[in-house]
């Protein structure tokens, strides 16, 4: 069985109805917010969105790694039994690990596999809470993961991100999936998790930051903020923003945060519009936010109560 990562960084969400039309072939896998939507899964088509971003609740839902386990587990391949096309448009930690499973079917199939379900399950965790899971600092497991994901988030604090290539992506993923391999032999590295933050503004419940470290926004939670827009400069002048609370017990209304940046911004009908889920929201996949910062937290102000 052949399967094929099409790593597609500079194309806005694509909308399950378009994912399952002619213009996607059969068994396609979308991971991650490549297509804008819940789980789905056409067993005609053999078509399948894993996805933990928009329309879910956030909390009970498995990150995008954690369905691609279980369902590998439960058959998946009993279906997609022909060359497959795997679609993405990031490199982060939750497609790495999912194009990892994905590539490596026998191993995941070995249910006992102790290593491998403890890498899913915290960075599950991680992802699903937007780092916010109260995992301690010094935990051993999270600086081996440090060291699984080192890759993609040198990549993502030095800037690079932002140019959107596709090869630049693939690589990315193709480099964590080697650190994968190391870990489940335990040959793997650990590194100490840099939790650096700078707080750049914020109201007097929510915090403006940039993060400096890899885990900074894990640095931010454990110093109490509880809510939070993080910001990432883009080249061509925009930004990348991140908005989101630790859990929805924080009372800070991020949809309704979104709805109104997206009527401000002018992309309440664009396939390329703020979105996300119950905890965390972010810009414009593909062209970031033309808002500047201060409008941005004048709408947090005025819109983060339920």
């Amino acid at each position: 069985m052949l399967l094929t990562l099409k790593m597609e960084p500079n194309i806005a969400p694509v909308l399950w109805r378009t994912f399952r039309s002619r213009s996607y072939p059969d068994y396609s896998i979308a991971l991650d917010g490549f297509v804008y939507g819940p789980p789905k899964y056409d067993p005609k088509r053999r078509k399948i969105n894993f996805n933990h971003h928009e329309k879910v609740d956030r909390m009970t839902t498995r990150a995008t790694c954690s369905q691609v386990l279980v369902a590998i587990r439960q058959g998946l391949f009993s279906r997609f039994d022909r060359e497959t096309l795997v679609w993405a448009s990031d490199c982060d930690e939750d497609v790495c690990l999912s194009v990892f499973l994905l590539r490596h079917p026998k191993l995941v199939a070995r249910v006992m596999n102790s290593r491998l379900n403890r890498l899913v399950s915290i960075e599950g965790l991680l992802d699903s809470t937007a780092g916010a899971y109260p995992f301690p600092k010094h935990l051993k497991a999270l600086e081996e993961l440090a060291w699984v994901f080192k890759p993609y988030r040198d990549f993502r604090l030095s800037g690079q991100i932002e140019h959107k290539d596709a090869a630049e992506f693939t690589e990315i993923v193709d480099a964590v999936g080697r650190r994968i391999s190391q870990y489940l032999k335990r040959t793997n590295g650990r590194i100490p998790l840099d939790t650096r933050y700078d707080r750049i503004g914020g109201g007097e419940d929510w915090a403006m930051i940039r993060e400096i470290g890899a885990q900074g926004r894990t640095g931010a939670f454990n110093d109490g903020i509880r809510a939070y827009m993080s910001v990432r400069d883009r080249p061509d002048g925009r930004h990348t923003v991140s908005i989101g609370r630790m859990s929805i017990f924080v009372d800070f209304a991020t949809w309704n945060i979104c709805r109104h940046l997206n009527v401000i911004e002018g992309t309440a009908r664009s396939a390329d519009r703020w979105g996300g889920a119950d905890n965390i929201i972010g810009s414009p996949k593909k062209a970031g936010t033309k808002l500047s910062l201060e409008q941005i937290a004048w709408v947090i102000e005025k819109y983060k109560r339920s």
